[in-house]
């Protein structure tokens, strides 16, 4: 630091300061002490441009905040209705995934695909999917895939209303 810019005292100085005690022996060293002075004074101008710049504080009207609760209460309720209905939706986007999944190969095997001469790599694609069908599937296998799914989403949505309701 600058010779004669410091001082032992500074942060007693600055402390009475803002807690507004300058007297006595701390204001007889700030007017014999350059560095105190000029903390004091730096202090006090910083702190005014702050009070300044400062944002006034306000509270926000009664009505406002009621409002602004019960808006929030909807959207919670809201959200908690819906909430069975979108697992319901993803449930049979799963669903439909899957028996897709499931009868794509069988699907390939019977359709008759044109010949593809300038696109090999689809050809092969196509005639590897239909050797992955089952040879033999019961009958109404795609149906029972789907019933479990059904059953399994009913199940959920079930227990789902069982929880909010608790």
């Amino acid at each position: 630091m600058i010779a004669g810019l410091f001082c032992r005292r500074e942060a007693d100085v600055l402390a009475a300061a803002r807690a507004g005690r300058l007297e006595g022996t701390l204001a007889a060293h700030v007017a014999g002490c350059a560095g105190c002075a000029a903390a004091v004074l730096a202090d006090s101008a910083l702190r005014d441009v702050a009070h300044a710049l400062a944002p006034p504080a306000t509270l926000a009207d009664a009505a406002t905040l009621r409002r602004a609760a019960r808006a929030a209460a909807r959207r919670g309720a809201a959200e908690r209705a819906v909430r069975p209905l979108r697992l319901a939706s993803w449930a049979g986007g799963a669903v439909g995934t899957g028996t897709l999944a499931a009868l794509a190969p069988e699907l390939l095997r019977r359709m008759e695909l044109p010949e593809m001469p300038s696109v090999p790599a689809v050809q092969d694609l196509a005639s590897r999917l239909a050797d992955l069908a089952l040879p033999a599937l019961p009958a109404g296998w795609p149906g029972l895939p789907a019933l479990g799914a059904l059953l399994l989403s009913a199940l959920v949505v079930a227990v789902l209303f069982a929880w909010e309701a608790a």
